[in-house]
C-alpha cells in the first residue's frame, strides 16, 4: 500500500534535512512548493517527513523500515540473463568479425608515414618484399604556421 500525498504534507530532502518542501494542491495539480530559491544544481532525494528517520550521528536521513511498501521484484527477472542483450552481443560479434577479417585480408599491406621538416624531392621506401596494393588510402594535410613561414597543402581527393 503506497502512501497518499495530501495538501500540506511536508517533504524533506534525505541528503540535507534542512531543506523542506510542502505539498500543494491549490492549482488542481499536486506539486511541491519550497520557501527557498535554489541557486545551484544539486542532487536531492525527497520523501515524506513522516516516513524518514535519522541515520545515527550522520548528516542525512534514511527511510524507515516498512514506511513505504514497494512492489516485489518479479522473479522472472532474477532467474538469469534474458534475451534483451542479444542484439548488443550480436552487433559486437559482427563488428569484431569484420575487423578480424579486414586485418587478415590485408596483413601484407603497409602504411608509410612521412614527416616533412623541409622541402625535398619525393622518394619511395626501398623494401625487398614490396607488395603492390589493390587500394590506396589517401589523406589530406593543410597546415599553416605564420610565425615560421610554413604553409602546406598536400594530398586531397579533389
Amino acid at each position: 500500500m503506497a502512501a497518499v500525498v495530501r495538501d500540506g504534507d511536508v517533504f524533506v530532502d534525505l541528503l540535507d534535512p534542512t531543506r523542506k518542501m510542502v505539498a500543494s494542491d491549490r492549482t488542481g495539480i499536486m506539486s511541491l512548493v519550497s520557501s527557498r530559491h535554489l541557486t545551484a544544481a544539486r542532487v536531492e532525494i525527497w520523501a515524506l517527513e513522516s516516513s524518514v528517520q535519522s541515520d545515527g550521528d550522520r548528516d542525512w536521513l534514511v527511510c524507515r523500515a516498512g514506511a513505504i511498501k514497494l512492489k516485489p521484484i518479479p522473479e522472472d527477472i532474477c532467474e538469469g540473463p534474458g534475451t534483451d542483450m542479444i542484439m548488443t552481443y550480436g552487433g559486437f560479434s559482427i563488428a569484431l568479425a569484420v575487423m578480424l577479417l579486414a586485418t587478415l585480408a590485408n596483413w601484407r599491406s603497409s602504411i608509410y608515414l612521412a614527416v616533412v621538416r623541409k622541402s625535398s624531392t619525393p622518394f619511395s621506401p626501398e623494401t625487398s618484399l614490396r607488395v603492390h596494393p589493390h587500394h590506396v588510402l589517401t589523406a589530406a594535410v593543410e597546415h599553416t604556421i605564420p610565425d615560421r613561414g610554413v604553409k602546406v597543402s598536400a594530398g586531397g581527393l579533389g
